[in-house]
């Protein structure tokens, strides 16, 4: 997940980024689908990041990237292309 930026043009719309969890995290199994949490975090991922010495990042189930989210290492996540993501956005 290296790429920085948040949101993706998905059919003419402007989407937070969409992954698939490769572990599981607090109630989500892996190979959950979840978006890049666009609203602020508070600075969850940073304390996460720098409590653990491993890249966090903030996600959600929200397509929209809304509240709720969740931290989660960053190598625990692999970054859906967008036919991928358009269908799990069709198809929730």
């Amino acid at each position: 997940m290296a790429d920085q930026t948040v949101l993706d043009e998905i059919a003419g719309e402007r989407r937070p980024k969409a992954y698939r969890t490769l572990t599981d995290r607090f109630d989500h199994p892996a190979g959950t689908v979840v978006y890049k949490q666009v609203l602020y975090d508070y600075g969850l991922a940073a304390d996460d990041t720098r409590g653990t010495g491993v890249p966090h990042v903030t996600v959600t189930l929200d397509p929209k990237g809304g509240y709720p989210g969740f931290t989660i290492p960053v190598s625990a996540l692999e970054r859906l292309d967008r036919a991928a993501q358009e269908a799990t956005d069709a198809h929730p």
